[in-house]
């Protein structure tokens, strides 16, 4: 399908949001500023552990949670996706068992790039849903958008590790590497900048949710990560930022999904526990909010969260990362459709 051309006579076309303009631009584009506040807390020297406990109970440990509140606490979905909650037991198992072979370390590169795949697929996530809205579906920026989306969100983890670990002082071919690589990308993202210049010149519909979102999150990972390469901080330097920005939208779109979703009286009725708890946002916070806190009160009180606990707790993260690349795929599922109003 191409995309919508405007007739410049007629009136101009308005962008359509997922919830509203308000909402959207305070939860899904402007919560941002909350990744950009926590580098400059950083910088300005505030210590990490207030901070970190703040990050762990109140922004990143609920949105982990609340995957629960439409899988595990749903009747039906427990039924329908059976295999799938059971995952939790091998991925709870991964990282002990890296552990006791002694590849620890790499253990933590592996999840931590799973953590920011799962980053990027959310917010491809995003840009497909503002696609969907604003019939954004010419071929070649389909292909075009995922690309850019991708490779804007992984390649600056990548180049972290690079420079954190100094692999350009052990190995010698890394550094015309790298920047052939950060050159091809600089070109890769003025392109995708031309286009969307193209687009206007010719008329074409211009999908600003989705450049708006774009404008704010990518130079949120590259500041990120190229703050965290020296600080003493290491890698939660960038992952804080990074994931408050990250779970605030997550909360957000749940909320708005769930609200949707249980208000129809056959799904509630099938739905068990997760019919009762999300009938107002407040019994839908309490319950993430309490299971989180819960599960550090248990971890690090019986556990203390060292050693090869430190990464079976990882399993978690992992069950949130596989199962949210299971519920949210639009295509076949008119449930779901119905539930985000597409």
């Amino acid at each position: 399908m191409s995309t919508a051309v405007i007739n410049l006579s007629a009136a101009p076309q308005k962008s359509r949001w997922i919830i509203s303009p308000a909402d959207d631009m305070t939860w899904f584009i402007c919560s941002a500023l909350g990744g950009y506040l926590t580098i400059l807390l950083f910088k300005a020297g505030v210590p990490l552990f207030p901070i970190l406990i703040a990050f762990i109970l109140v922004i990143d440990g609920p949105h982990v949670w609340s995957t629960m509140t439409r899988t595990y606490l749903d009747k039906s979905e427990r039924q329908r996706r059976r295999l799938q909650l059971f995952a939790i037991v091998p991925l709870l198992l991964i990282g002990p068992t890296m552990w006791w072979l002694g590849q620890a370390n790499l253990f933590f590169v592996l999840a931590y790039g799973w953590a920011y795949y799962h980053h990027a697929k959310q917010e491809y996530g995003f840009v497909m849903l503002y696609k969907a809205k604003n019939n954004d579906r010419a071929p070649f920026d389909m292909k075009w958008d995922r690309r850019f989306i991708m490779v804007s969100f992984i390649l600056p983890y990548v180049y972290y590790l690079e420079e954190a670990h100094d692999l350009a002082q052990r190995f010698s071919i890394m550094r015309p590497l790298v920047s052939l690589v950060l050159s091809a990308y600089i070109l890769f993202a003025v392109l995708f900048v031309a286009r969307q210049v193209q687009k206007f010149a010719r008329g074409e519909s211009i999908n600003a949710p989705k450049l708006a979102l774009l404008a704010v999150s990518v130079p949120l990972q590259w500041s990120a990560f190229t703050f965290a390469i020296h600080h003493p901080f290491g890698i939660l330097a960038a992952a804080i930022p990074i994931n408050t920005f990250h779970a605030l939208q997550y909360q957000r779109l749940m909320w708005f999904h769930n609200r949707n979703h249980y208000a129809d009286e056959q799904v509630k009725a099938r739905a068990g526990f997760a019919g009762v708890i999300n009938r107002s946002v407040i019994f839908y916070l309490a319950v993430v909010l309490v299971a989180n806190f819960a599960f550090y009160a248990i971890a690090g009180g019986v556990f203390q969260l060292r050693g090869a606990w430190v990464t079976a707790f990882w399993g978690i993260s992992f069950t949130h990362y596989f199962l949210d690349s299971k519920i949210w795929r639009v295509r076949g599922d008119k449930e779901l459709a119905t539930a985000l109003r597409l």
